[in-house]
């Protein structure tokens, strides 16, 4: 297509463009396309193979298009049906993978660990502000689960604000070899907000992500 078809597209023929574009849309296409036919040379007129060849372009540009409106509405729909699926879990108890504790301010919070191999089990519970404010010696325990008890104290006895806090477990076997230990909470579902771009379950004062849930439990 030459240089002047090109430039008249823009201001005669086919309607007239709107401001600079990145790409070209169905329309510009066209709009090309109809503009060459016109500004042609009748002595020489653009080959037919060309213009077979610009007509497949035309042809494959306005299914991909559709291919594209119809996958975003695919999407749409499979978004809003996850979302409705969510809702579902409210009422419901779930355990979920964390690394974060709800503290209230009075009782005991639990979580639940799981052991692959004997070891001896360490917990530290941190501060919003990174600092260490427990460690938690749980001595040998084995394979499995087993609950993580924390009474809101620091390591001089006193009682802490309430608040968010993080945990973390680690293990050591009996050959001295260090080891993940996996921790997890339980809850129940209380609601779902969709103000992020996934949804995320209200358990107590923490939002936790669907993908971290790892058993849904029948109330």
């Amino acid at each position: 297509m030459s240089t002047t078809a090109v430039n008249s597209a823009t201001s005669a023929g086919y309607g007239a463009a709107v401001g600079p574009q990145k790409t070209l849309a169905k329309d510009d296409f066209l709009r090309l396309l109809l503009t060459q036919m016109q500004n042609q040379d009748p002595l020489s007129p653009v080959d037919n193979k060309e213009m077979l060849a610009q007509l497949a372009q035309f042809s494959s540009l306005e299914q991909m298009q559709g291919v594209s409106d119809r996958l975003d509405t695919l999407l749409l729909a499979q978004s809003s049906t996850n979302q409705l699926a969510t809702t579902s879990l409210v009422g419901r108890s779930v355990s979920y993978r964390t690394d974060t504790v709800e503290w209230s301010g009075s009782g005991t919070t639990t979580l639940e660990a799981t052991l692959s191999a004997p070891a001896d089990v360490t917990v530290v519970i941190k501060d919003s502000t990174g600092k260490a404010v427990r460690t938690l010696q749980l001595g040998a325990r084995p394979a499995g689960a087993l609950d993580v008890a924390w009474d809101g104290k620091d390591q001089d006895g006193n009682l802490l604000p309430a608040g968010q806090y993080t945990i973390s477990a680690t293990g050591k076997t009996g050959e001295g070899a260090s080891l993940d230990v996996a921790l997890r909470g339980r809850g129940l579902v209380r609601g779902v907000t969709f103000e992020g771009s996934a949804p995320l379950l209200l358990i107590g004062g923490s939002r936790v992500r669907m993908s971290d849930v790892v058993e849904v439990i029948q109330a």
